[in-house]
């Protein structure tokens, strides 16, 4: 099956190399004005009036964006990264975010990856502990 012919409008499809699993909804397909190739015109999945293009290829690096149909996984791992989870720790307002901790309750909000989590437990083990 060749790449114009893989999708229908309405189908959710995603990409692992295109903003990491981004999922969107196909609306139509045509050759793109730009560089002539075929592509798909679609509406990302969350986020409103936020169009995309699929490409086959990723045109500066030449390599396949590796297009399919979302899985379930695909949509709930994409929806997931806009529910924002929140908890009050004493004075301060933490928020698990998608890649990291935020902390706010200061006079700016700390953000905290995984590794800087797991530092920040083994002092706290250390002196507390």
């Amino acid at each position: 099956m060749t790449f114009k012919d893989k999708f229908k409008p309405g189908e959710i499809i995603c990409s692992d190399r295109f903003h990491n699993g981004l999922c969107m909804v196909v609306d139509e397909k045509y050759i793109s004005s730009l560089n002539g190739k075929f592509c798909y015109s679609c509406d990302d999945l969350v986020k409103p009036h936020q169009r995309w293009h699929a490409y086959e290829f990723d045109t500066m690096f030449n390599k396949p964006n590796n297009w399919r149909i979302a899985t379930d996984d695909d949509i709930s791992n994409y929806l997931s990264r806009y529910l924002i989870i929140s908890h009050k720790v004493g004075e301060y307002k933490v928020r698990v975010l998608d890649n990291c901790l935020a902390i706010e309750g200061f006079d700016c909000t700390i953000y905290l990856e995984a590794n800087e989590l797991v530092d920040l437990k083994r002092i706290i083990d250390k002196r507390v502990g």
